[in-house]
């Protein structure tokens, strides 16, 4: 049932407050209040429940007994879907007893507490509607893996060109041998992949980029690029140089292209939004080119649970479409 705690941590959580993995409760008396945090964190990323605990964080204690723990677990089994496992833990502080619920990130999200769907937004515990559900759902399984049901027309040009990259660039002992094959080897057979990357079908209409370029905010440029989203890439690049200023200078005798923005930092820019946009959402990635800047807009959110504040430091590789 239980795997201990340090004490010197706990005391730490205690100090730096409740947070959107943090809460506290001063007793049992609202059972149903604390199953509702329980489901919340398992559909947000893990949390503690520290019954004993003020709002203020002053250890007032509570008085319990395994007739209480165990009623406590039952409900965790019988009121939370699907089954969720927590740790509970009896902690002495300041000789006052603290019941620590330590309540991991669900795998099988989303949870429901007698029928409805917590989450944890700050400090708050609320309910989430069908849209959020759908999120939920959706950060379980990638676009990309999605069985492909429709009939396509598959590149082999592509494939025979990826197969060469990967023998020349990363050493691959890799061959053409057929589409089904490699394809298989990829682990993208028959998958919404495959026509992502191999198929000038629009299957997807959002799998599209549309680019702009204004001055004195009047459009003197516009394209919409189709195809399979590699030599989208090349498209989308092609159209920016078109649309921003070059000038060149002599190094050796021979004539070198200075471009305004540096032309390999932009097609960087360019994969990424491609490939970590969001193909759940139907509009299609932008990119804009105006007198002073360049946006590359691509729609979706930062995987769960990575969060902009995250991305500012070591944080763990979360691929949206792998």
């Amino acid at each position: 049932m239980t795997k201990r705690i340090d004490t010197t941590k706990l005391v730490e959580i205690i100090k730096q407050g409740e947070t959107d993995t943090v809460e506290f409760k001063v007793s049992f008396s609202d059972m149903s209040d604390i199953l509702k945090t329980i489901c919340a964190f398992a559909n947000h990323k893990g949390g503690y429940v520290l019954v004993g605990v003020a709002d203020n964080g002053n250890i007032v204690g509570v008085d319990v007994d395994n007739l209480t723990l165990n009623r406590l677990e039952n409900m965790i089994r019988e009121t939370i879907e699907p089954k969720l496992y927590v740790e509970i833990e009896i902690k002495a502080l300041n000789n006052e007893n603290v019941i620590v619920i330590k309540v991991p990130e669900g795998i099988n999200k989303p949870y429901f507490y007698r029928g409805l769907c917590y989450t944890r937004i700050g400090m708050v515990t609320r309910t989430v509607g069908r849209n959020g559900i759908i999120r939920i759902l959706k950060s379980k399984i990638s676009f990309d893996s999605i069985e492909l049901t429709e009939e396509i027309n598959i590149r082999e040009d592509l494939i025979r060109k990826l197969v060469e990259k990967a023998r020349e660039h990363r050493q691959m002992k890799i061959g053409f041998t057929s589409i089904e094959d490699i394809l298989k080897r990829l682990g993208i057979y028959k998958k919404r992949a495959t026509a992502l990357l191999f198929s000038d079908d629009l299957i997807f209409p959002q799998a599209t980029i549309k680019c702009g370029a204004l001055r004195n905010d009047e459009k003197i440029d516009e394209e919409t690029i189709y195809g399979n989203i590699i030599e989208q890439v090349e498209k989308a690049v092609s159209f920016i140089k078109r649309n921003i200023k070059k000038t060149y200078k002599i190094e050796m005798l021979e004539r070198k292209d200075i471009w305004e923005y540096p032309i390999e930092a932009l097609r960087e820019a360019i994969v990424n939004a491609v490939i970590h946009r969001d193909y759940f959402m139907t509009s299609p990635t932008y990119i804009k080119i105006y007198e002073d800047k360049i946006i590359i807009q691509n729609p979706g959110e930062l995987p769960p649970p990575l969060t902009v504040e995250m991305l500012k430091k070591e944080h763990p590789s979360i691929p949206r479409n792998p």
